[in-house]
């Protein structure tokens, strides 16, 4: 029994001459002469090239994540993790990473919820999710109720008025993960205290519903579903402002992207006294990372450099994560064909800059694994 269970795995993981001939379309042959010239990943057995099944999928870009990958899964069903994407510099691939890890986590068998905090609903739009224009129930990836809405009925309940929406009624499929969208719409609320401003007796009265109790209605709305999902996911706009304060109040864990350049690392600073602030009133908010995004394609010196003084610094170089996300037009691609960057692929795209988001998601994961008490309980059924 036992032999046959070793030359079942031996057949999983090594493929034929004939079988990747068939695949492809060529001749055997063909396929052998690959091999001899190292330009398919095989080696001979028994006098015979053996092809790796499983980086050959990779090299033909049939699966960026492996199959073979196995799952974590806690004991209980609350959230493991609400992790925030944040930096106050646009471009540097908050909403990129944000989706991409829905998307990973997803594959992996978790339950994600994707928050889209940022009134230009980029996160949305990536997952697939359209607004509805009409005036019935919206299809298939398109949505109605947004974020927006469910927090604008955080606010009638503080002020004792029905709340007509429910954070379950704006929340959506896309693929594999869930999505509470928003648009420019959510830039209102921020204001509403201002428009109601005649309501209150006094300034101060006014003053502290705006610091006690508007940082906190995105984590009241989240309660109510926070046991049907493993992680929440929260894209952030490129601001230290009032979106991104609401996120940090319901966060367990941050990310801050960066692209290397020396204003770029300087911000930094700031991004770290935000964070400082934050925790007084959120004692569980923690730096997970900092990961450099948007790099290369090529290495210039000034990289090089610049990231070795990001590493070698004595309060940021820590949180850098090995991983570096490659510049890349996969991302573009992939969002406008409405796919996750697992999914999509066509002929001559760079491998580096698929195998650079699996692995950064791989070092995430692991990072949330390793430094998050509220992952204690895992049970490696099956490991990463």
């Amino acid at each position: 029994m036992r032999g046959k269970k070793e030359n079942k795995t031996l057949k999983d993981e090594w493929m034929t001459c004939e079988e990747v001939a068939e695949l492809e379309g060529i001749s055997v042959r063909a396929v052998q002469a690959r091999c001899a010239r190292k330009t398919l990943p095989c080696k001979k057995i028994g006098g015979v090239w053996k092809i790796n099944r499983l980086e050959y999928e990779h090299q033909k870009g049939k699966f960026l994540v492996t199959q073979k990958k196995q799952i974590l899964k806690s004991e209980n069903s609350t959230v493991k993790s609400a992790l925030v994407f944040a930096n106050a510099k646009g471009g540097v691939g908050k909403t990129t990473l944000s989706v991409v890890t829905a998307d990973k986590l997803s594959l992996l068998g978790y339950k994600v919820l994707l928050v889209d905090m940022d009134p230009q609903g980029n996160a949305t739009t990536f997952a697939g999710l359209q607004p509805y224009r009409g005036t019935g129930r919206p299809g298939n990836g398109e949505y109605k109720e947004a974020l927006h809405d469910v927090l604008l009925g955080q606010v009638f309940e503080l002020f004792g008025m029905e709340n007509k929406i429910r954070t379950r009624d704006a929340i959506y499929p896309a693929r594999g993960f869930y999505v509470l969208p928003t648009d420019n719409r959510a830039e209102r609320i921020k204001y509403w205290l201002l428009d109601n401003a005649h309501a209150f007796s006094t300034g101060m009265d006014l003053y502290n519903v705006w610091t006690e109790h508007f940082p906190f209605l995105l984590k009241n709305a989240l309660k109510e579903v926070e046991k049907d999902f493993d992680f929440f996911i929260i894209d952030t706009p490129p601001e230290m402002g009032w979106a991104t304060t609401n996120a940090m109040m319901c966060a367990t864990d941050i990310v801050i992207p960066i692209e290397l350049g020396n204003f770029e690392v300087a911000g930094l600073e700031m991004v770290f006294t935000f964070i400082d602030q934050c925790a007084v009133k959120n004692p569980k908010l923690k730096i997970l990372g900092i990961v450099i995004s948007r790099y290369g394609p090529h290495r210039s010196r000034l990289d090089i450099d610049l990231e070795d003084q990001l590493r070698k610094h004595e309060i940021w170089g820590p949180f850098v994560f090995q991983t570096i996300i490659y510049r890349t037009l996969l991302v573009r691609e992939a969002t406008n064909a409405y796919k996750s960057v697992f999914e999509y692929w066509r002929k001559g795209m760079s491998r580096d800059s698929l195998q650079s988001l699996d692995e950064f998601t791989d070092e995430l994961i692991m990072k949330l694994i390793l430094n998050n008490k509220g992952l204690d309980n895992i049970e490696a059924g099956e490991k990463l």
